[in-house]
């Protein structure tokens, strides 16, 4: 009798519970020496930073609940109170995607015009930023999150060019973080702020 995977791992669930994943052993293990390839494919780009980077080891590889078995993985850049960037690459058999959150925390004495200005610029109608307060920490007192994201299958983009795309935004985030690590965007490199934070976008 052929060797079925799934009446195999069905086996391994307990049913006792309610619920079962099953993932096929073959496909898993394919897809994790796949991110593992990314991995060693940029890690040592975050490395070069003067920033703190997660993970510092192993990468942890986790399932996404899909209808199709997706496996990705996290990374993180942080400064000194906290995280900056966090990306997290996904792979299937059929796409990869990268998908990443920009954290830009700036101090009270910023103008509140500026802040509306980047919330409300037409580059980013579609997928606009969103903003947190924090009245109990002024040098943090706003957060302007930018979440974004892009994939594409391995037809249209294969492994290089693949890691080119999250190597470019890699550097594009640390570039936009660097423009406020002051902690205040001024009318005066408002237009360059607002175009870096673009080239985040274009990256994909």
């Amino acid at each position: 009798m052929k060797d079925n995977w799934l009446i195999r791992e069905a086996r391994k669930a307990d049913y006792l519970k309610d619920y079962a994943v099953l993932e096929n052993p073959a496909q898993k293990e394919i897809l994790d020496d796949l991110l593992m390839e990314f991995w060693n494919g940029f890690k040592n780009k975050l490395e070069s930073y003067e920033y703190a980077s997660l993970p510092s080891g192993n990468i942890e590889i986790m399932t996404e609940e899909s209808y199709i078995l997706t496996r990705y993985f996290e990374f993180m850049l942080f400064f000194d109170e906290g995280a900056f960037f966090r990306g997290t690459l996904s792979c299937s058999k059929e796409s990869w995607m990268i998908q990443s959150v920009n954290f830009i925390p700036l101090s009270i004495e910023n103008d509140p015009k500026v802040i509306f200005e980047i919330l409300g610029n037409s580059r980013f109608v579609g997928n606009p930023p969103n903003l947190r307060i924090d009245k109990e920490h002024p040098e943090e007192y706003y957060q302007i999150n930018f979440d974004h994201g892009y994939g594409a299958s391995w037809g249209l983009k294969n492994k290089k060019k693949a890691l080119q795309e999250v190597l470019k935004v890699i550097d594009t985030s640390v570039q936009m973080y660097e423009l406020t690590n002051e902690r205040v965007i001024t009318t005066a490199n408002l237009g360059e702020f607002i175009s870096t934070a673009y080239e985040v976008y274009e990256a994909y």
